[in-house]
């Protein structure tokens, strides 16, 4: 019995010898531990905020940028404008006398202004109110924002380089400290629960000490390889990085400035406070919200968006269509080309992967333009795309079942891939579906329309996006809002209505805003239309077309003319081209006809034609030889083909071969140039061809425009003035030229 208690004796002692000995071994493990978790805690703190400093900065240069902007208004303005304020019974020629010519003198006299002959304080009392009301009207104003023409001077220099610094700091700093952040949080979370299994006694007393010292040595070994990984970045020390980007030259600056317009405006236009989004005040907020009830606004304005899954900077309207989407769930969104409806869609994913990641979301577009749609993913936002077009489709399928992010697929191949019945099996669902040009699924009776319509059920979140919602009749465009409400599309009108009485019944489905309502610092568009004398060939080619009743060869007749001559229309393009080289301007020229392209290709120099059956992947290499072509450069389109879809910010020349039927038509073909990040002035040139079919459609067209612009505004209703259908124009047209050519002579 004795030998039984030495050895259980000696055998305990060497269990807490052993104990001990692996109780040291766990304090050396959470020492290294501390400093882990102390040199990423200190890493944040010497790294601190650059992007809020910077910002802090820029805030404060644009409070002095709008003072500046104020005394240029006040001093320009004439003390007499104070009349159509209210100010009435002043001696005007008193204060005139007095020196004080403009509001800003005015200003500038108030606190001697009362001793001024024959200015008693009844009339001072009336001039402050006036002045009250003078800038509250200005105030409800947006404040100009500085052009890539106008912004070395002043003010305006300090406010763009400050912008610089802040968007510097959010391209380079903030993802640094944002990975930062994550490893720290990750670190402490895991630290927190490791830590109270491991304090000695807890560790001592426990029935799995083993594991919980494995455990700690595992996770110590694998934060401090992370941490070697962060060190070689460069991201535990204190670097450039980490501190407010001072800007460089001027000319440095306005490279940037002029290639990343937009996100500069988005940062310029937030500091200036025309960043609000709010229905219910602030500046321009009646246009960013634009024919919403004030209850729907205003729970718009109160969501609050999640943009950390960001990349592109929001412009205020943008924010304020992502949110609408969000709270108004199934929606279709009708803004103006040019106004950025692909950055809203991708906010709103952005959102909703933030609060539940690796979710499902899907676009379905053009094919033309599903390149385009993976571009913008990947340069404006986190998230993972996939491309569930062409022969990788299947594959592309099948990771984003698995893995989530956004995929793109076109209305052709929506059919074949059979998503509810993937979705089904796999118990999952989309969480936001994005329809581009939903134009194309106007009509019930298509494929591709029900293929839309069967993936209703499966997903949580849904748009459509179209610049132009309504094409030949209102029919149509009720047909679109049905998709997401067949309540609301019962309350489009068959006839067409004044914008405010429309935007009022689609309300909760509907949101369009027009460039005008917010791109307020767009650059001008100038607009010449070039009307021309047919050639003795051109007239022959048309006489002909006229005479054997062809209305298309008509058309095509006073644009090209015969084959083996210029025509008027080519003569001037060449000329107008030779013009704009010397420039160093760059050109898009759009026609409806792939013969009048044919023929420009052998006339000019040009980097690319899209054409209406070219690849995806072709097309997106030829916009990309124009835009990053140097000075000038020649790109030719099908106006159908490349009106819809594509930026084309680098040409500030659009030239169009012919008029169209369809106002949108030219309008899309024209916000391809005259769009936001457009800062050059972009000027538009008509050709058209006098005593012709040209002028015909011209003048039919202008005299339908008349009747319904006197009641609907340019809006989603504005293509109503074609209702008539061209096959009903173009037999008037012909049998008009017909009488007047060949009947007559």
């Amino acid at each position: 019995m004795l030998e039984f208690f030495i050895l259980a004796g000696s055998l305990f002692g060497a269990g807490i010898t052993a104990q001990i000995y692996r109780g040291s071994e766990l304090g050396r493990i959470r020492k290294r531990a501390k400093r882990v978790t102390n040199r990423l805690t200190g890493a944040l703190e010497a790294a601190g905020d650059p992007g809020s400093e910077a910002q802090s900065k820029l805030q404060t240069v644009a409070e002095l940028y709008e003072e500046a902007l104020s005394w240029e208004v006040f001093d320009s303005s004439p003390v007499e404008t104070l009349k159509d304020h209210g100010a009435s019974g002043v001696r005007w020629a008193a204060l005139k006398s007095a020196g004080i010519q403009s509001l800003g003198d005015l200003y500038r006299a108030r606190e001697w202004a009362h001793q001024i002959q024959g200015v008693g304080t009844t009339s001072l009392e009336r001039v402050n109110r006036a002045i009250a009301s003078f800038n509250e009207v200005r105030q409800s104003e947006p404040v100009r924002i500085p052009t890539p023409s106008s912004w070395r001077v002043g003010p305006a220099r300090d406010l763009v380089r400050a912008a610089w610094s802040v968007l510097e700091a959010r391209q380079t700093a903030t993802p640094k400290l944002e990975r930062l952040h994550t490893q720290a949080e990750a670190s402490k979370a895991a630290w927190s629960s490791i830590d109270r299994r491991t304090r000695f006694l807890q560790w001592l007393v426990g029935s799995r000490s083993e594991e919980s010292l494995a455990e700690l040595r595992g996770w110590v070994d694998a934060e401090e390889q992370r941490l070697a990984e962060l060190e070689t970045e460069g991201l535990l020390d204190t670097p450039q990085w980490a501190r407010v980007p001072v800007p460089p030259s001027d000319d440095e600056v306005d490279v940037a400035f002029r290639s990343r317009n937009a996100d500069f405006v988005a940062i310029i236009e937030a500091a200036l406070g025309g960043g609000t989004d709010s229905a219910a005040g602030g500046a321009g907020a009646h246009r960013i919200a634009r024919g919403l009830p004030e209850e729907i606004a205003a729970r718009v304005q109160a969501f609050r968006l999640d943009e950390s899954g960001m990349k592109a900077m929001l412009r205020s309207y943008q924010r304020f269509g992502a949110k609408y989407m969000l709270v108004q769930e199934r929606t279709v969104i009708g803004d103006e080309m040019g106004l950025g409806k692909t950055v809203q869609a991708l906010a709103v994913a952005a959102h909703l992967e933030a609060s539940s990641p690796r979710s499902h979301f899907l676009v379905v577009c053009p094919a033309s333009i599903t390149l385009n749609w993976l571009r913008e993913i990947e340069r404006k936002s986190r998230l993972q795309p996939a491309l569930l077009h062409g022969s990788n489709r299947e594959y592309e399928l099948a990771r984003w079942m698995m893995q989530g992010g956004v995929a793109i697929t076109s209305f052709s191949t929506l059919n074949a891939l059979e998503l509810p019945i993937h979705l089904e099996r796999e118990n999952k669902r989309v969480r936001f579906l994005a329809v581009d040009e939903a134009h194309y699924v106007k009509n019930p009776d298509t494929q591709r329309r029900r293929a839309v319509e069967a993936l209703m059920s499966y997903c949580d979140y849904s748009t459509y996006m179209t610049g132009t919602p309504l094409e030949n009749r209102l029919g149509e465009f009720r047909s679109i809002i049905q998709l997401v409400s067949e309540d609301v599309s019962s309350r489009v009108p068959d006839q067409p209505t004044a914008f405010a009485k429309l935007a009022e019944r689609v309300a909760p489905v509907y949101l369009r805003r027009n460039q005008e309502d917010v791109l307020t610092e767009l650059p001008e568009r100038i607009e010449k239309e070039e009307w021309l004398d047919l050639t003795a060939a051109d007239q022959a080619a048309y006489v002909q077309a006229v005479e054997s009743r062809n209305y298309m060869a008509m058309r095509k007749a006073v644009t090209i003319g015969k084959a083996d001559s210029n025509s008027a229309k080519v003569s001037r393009v060449i000329e107008l081209i030779d013009e704009y080289k010397q420039m160093g301007r760059k050109v898009v020229i759009f026609s409806f006809f792939l013969g009048v392209l044919d023929v420009l290709e052998k006339r000019l120099a040009v980097v690319g034609t899209i054409r209406g059956g070219v690849t995806p992947s072709a097309r997106t290499a030829t916009i990309d030889r124009f835009q990053n072509h140097p000075g000038h450069a020649t790109l030719l389109s099908q106006v159908e083909a490349g009106g819809v879809g594509i930026n084309l910010q680098a040409a500030s020349v659009v030239i169009l071969m012919e008029p169209q039927w369809k106002p949108s038509t030219e309008v899309q073909a024209i916000a391809r140039a005259h769009r936001m990040g457009q800062t050059e002035h972009v000027i538009v040139h008509r050709m058209l061809a006098r005593d012709s079919v040209d002028e015909r459609i011209v003048a039919l067209l202008a005299h339908k425009q008349a009747i319904f612009d006197a009641s609907v505004r340019d809006s989603a209703v504005k293509d109503a003035s074609t209702e008539a259908t061209e096959q009903g124009f173009a037999k008037t047209i012909l049998d008009e030229e017909y009488e007047r050519l060949v009947t007559a002579a």
